[in-house]
């Protein structure tokens, strides 16, 4: 019987695209929608959530741009999970560590990206500055370990987990 070692190629090397692509709108998806919930336990409508967004690019005008600065928030969200996702995928694609240790791997990189977007992206963008107190971010820290890095990781560990094995 030829065992899979083609098999483990094409699933590896020809089929990352589909899985990146339901990744990343998972990630997305379950991303945004947590902001909504949670924040708008606070108050926070989604519009509002979205426009704040925005205010990365547009600062306090994002706020008076009503449903397109909206639409706006929503686009950048989005192209920060892909991004996200696709920084996790190369990574995991080069490094075989990321692929054997997931779990771990995954959690932390959900704790960088937050680290990131807080310590740096949120800082150099033209979001006023503000503070975060810290059951929300102690929240935010956790949704990002266990709703982004970690979903992203079992992606990536199904597509080059096993081409790693197979071409050691």
């Amino acid at each position: 019987m030829s065992t899979s070692v083609e098999a483990l190629q094409f699933t590896s090397r020809n089929r990352p695209l589909p899985v990146f692509l339901a990744t990343g709108c998972a990630v997305g998806i379950v991303d945004i929608v947590y902001a909504f919930l949670f924040y708008g336990m606070f108050g926070a409508s989604p519009r509002i959530i979205l426009q704040s967004i925005a205010s990365g690019l547009l600062g306090r005008a994002a706020y008076s741009g009503g449903a397109r600065t909206a639409a706006l928030g929503l686009v950048l969200h989005f192209f920060i999970a892909f991004s996200v996702t696709a920084f996790y995928f190369f990574l995991a694609s080069r490094v075989f560590w990321f692929n054997a240790h997931a779990v771990v791997s995954g959690l932390g990189y959900g704790a960088g990206v937050f680290l990131f977007m807080h310590l740096v992206v949120l800082p150099l963008s033209a979001h006023a500055p503000g503070f975060l107190p810290l059951f929300p971010a102690t929240c935010e820290f956790l949704e990002h370990m266990l709703f982004v890095g970690l979903p992203v990781a079992l992606a990536a560990r199904t597509i080059f987990h096993r081409s790693t094995l197979v071409n050691r």
